[in-house]
C-alpha cells in the first residue's frame, strides 16, 4: 500500500442477540411402577419359565446386528433443508446418535464422544472427513459413517439496511449479513473472524486509500440461520474525486472458543466515488449501498 493514510472508513462484524434454540431433544418418561405391580387376585404368568405359567416364551437374545438401528439428531437444523436427522453435518457440529437396543458400547474413528442420557453424543472434529461411528452390543457391531463437511471457499451476502453517513461527508455504508456456505449443514459451533489482506487502489484513491478496521474479536456463529453473520460496511474519504479501493479481507473459522484458525476464503470489498459531486458506494459478498451524494 502506497502513500499515508488519511481517511476513515469501518467494516466492523456484530454479533446477533437472538441465537437460535437448540432442538429439544425427547426425553423418555419414567415407567409407571405401579403399572409392573399385578392385580390382586390375577393369576401371574412367568415369562422365564413358560411351563410354569401362562406367559409367553422369552424374547431370543439380540446376537444380529442388523436388529440395531442408529439413528442421528443433529442439534441444529440446517438452513436450507431445516433437517436434523443429517448424516452429513458441518466441522464441530453436535450431534446425538442413539440405537434401537441398549446396553452397548460406542466408539468413533474421528471427533469426540460420551455418553449423554443413554445416546452418544458426539461432536465432529474440526476438518472435513469421512467418520465412522461404531456401536457393539453382544460382540456384533453396527456401523454409521458420517460425512463431516467444512466451509467452502464461497460467502454470500444479503443486504439488510442502509448506513447513516454524516452529512457533507464522501462515504456510503451497508448493513449485510454473511453466510458460510454450505447451507445444508450447521456451522453453529464455529466461530468467526476477518483479517485485512492486500489493499490496492485507482484514481483519486492510488497512492492512499481510506482505512479499514476489523472487530479483532471472535464472533460466534449459529444466530439466524445458524451459517450467518451479521456485518456492517461503511467508508468515506477527503476527496471528491473519481477512484477506487478494493480491499481484500481473510475470511477465517475456528471450532468452539480454541481451536485453530482456518483460512477458507478471501472476500473482496470495493469502495467507489463515481464523480466530482463525491457519489459513493460500498461492495461486499455481491451486494452493494445506495449510491450516495454528501
Amino acid at each position: 500500500m502506497k502513500g499515508a493514510l488519511t481517511g476513515k472508513g469501518f467494516d466492523k462484524q456484530v454479533q446477533m442477540l437472538t441465537p437460535r434454540a437448540p432442538v429439544q431433544r425427547d426425553v423418555a418418561p419414567a415407567p409407571d411402577a405401579q403399572a409392573e405391580t399385578p392385580s390382586a387376585g390375577r393369576a401371574q404368568t412367568n415369562d422365564l419359565h413358560p411351563e410354569e405359567g401362562a406367559g409367553k416364551p422369552p424374547a431370543a437374545p439380540l446376537d444380529d446386528a442388523a436388529a440395531v438401528t442408529l439413528t442421528v439428531q443433529n442439534e441444529f437444523e440446517d438452513p436450507l433443508g431445516k433437517k436434523t436427522d443429517r448424516t452429513t453435518v458441518g466441522v464441530g457440529e453436535n450431534n446425538w446418535i442413539s440405537a434401537s437396543a441398549p446396553g452397548g458400547t460406542w466408539t468413533s474413528s474421528g471427533g469426540t464422544g460420551k455418553l449423554d442420557q443413554g445416546d452418544y453424543k458426539w461432536t465432529a472434529p474440526g476438518a472435513a472427513a469421512s467418520v465412522t461411528v461404531t456401536y457393539t452390543l453382544n460382540s456384533k457391531a453396527t456401523t454409521l459413517t458420517i460425512n463431516v463437511v467444512a466451509p467452502t471457499g464461497t460467502i454470500t451476502g444479503k443486504k439488510t439496511g442502509e448506513v447513516a453517513i454524516a452529512g457533507g461527508k464522501v462515504g456510503s455504508g451497508m448493513k449485510l449479513d454473511l453466510s458460510m456456505n454450505p447451507l445444508t449443514v450447521s456451522f453453529s459451533n464455529l466461530g468467526w473472524l476477518e483479517e485485512q489482506g492486500a489493499i490496492s487502489g485507482t484514481g483519486s484513491m492510488q497512492n492512499a486509500q481510506p482505512t479499514i478496521a476489523h472487530n479483532p474479536a471472535w464472533l460466534k456463529m449459529g444466530t439466524n440461520g445458524n451459517n450467518e453473520i451479521a456485518d456492517q460496511a461503511d467508508m468515506n474519504w477527503s476527496q471528491k474525486v473519481p477512484g477506487t479501493a478494493t480491499y481484500e479481507i481473510k475470511e477465517k473459522y475456528r471450532v468452539g472458543t480454541g481451536g485453530s484458525p482456518t483460512q477458507y476464503a478471501v472476500l473482496n470489498q470495493e469502495f467507489e466515488i463515481f464523480d466530482t459531486e463525491g457519489t459513493a458506494q460500498v461492495r461486499k459478498a455481491g451486494e452493494s449501498s445506495n449510491k450516495r451524494k454528501p
